[in-house]
């Protein structure tokens, strides 16, 4: 907005006694009201801004009962393709069992 005023300013200067040649451009008001980006979630997550806090011993619990789980799995060769993607000095790797 300051660079349409400024060429407003030069215009009026150059041109003096002679209205805008462009007035519609330099509208310091915008009769557009609102947010002009529609609410998606690139624009903002879905999740909540905050998660609820989340007690130790119920984080163990949960990390436990995962492991614990994901090592059930494996024991019984109850798994369909296993692999893990491991992120080191800025590059990805994917790891499968036969690597």
């Amino acid at each position: 907005m300051a660079l349409c005023r400024g060429a407003g300013l030069l215009l009026r200067t150059l041109l003096p006694g002679n209205p805008l040649l462009f007035p519609a451009a330099c509208r310091t008001q915008s009769s557009v009201s609102g947010v002009l980006v529609p609410r998606t979630s690139l624009t903002s997550p879905p999740w909540p801004e905050q998660l609820p806090p989340v007690c130790e011993v119920e984080d163990a619990r949960r990390q436990a009962a995962v492991v614990s789980t994901v090592n059930g799995s494996i024991e019984r060769q109850d798994y369909g393709r296993l692999f893990a993607v491991v992120h080191f000095a800025s590059r990805q790797w994917k790891v499968t069992e036969r690597t």
